[in-house]
């Protein structure tokens, strides 16, 4: 099984600049047995850089869709507990 990005939802709200330090921070959103949403952030300082939504799909060996693992989806709707 491999996770491949299947779709990107973007804010640029603010350049970063060379030599910034950034924080990163991800966090899920909900998972299905085929999909995986994420909450993605980019952050200088306090100020937000990037808000992202991103959608993983999981694939099998031959490249077709597959279903997440049971644990790994448990283990999102356990940290979503976290972050809403």
């Amino acid at each position: 099984m491999v996770f491949a990005v299947r779709r990107v939802v973007a804010d640029y709200l603010s350049p970063a600049r060379f030599d910034d330090v950034l924080g990163v921070a991800t966090w899920p959103e909900r998972a299905t047995p085929a999909r995986l949403v994420l909450r993605q952030q980019v952050v200088r300082d306090t100020r937000l850089l990037l808000d992202a939504q991103v959608t993983l799909v999981c694939l099998t060996a031959a490249g077709r869709v597959g279903r997440f693992p049971a644990a790994l989806r448990a283990r999102v709707d356990d940290s979503r507990t976290d972050h809403g």
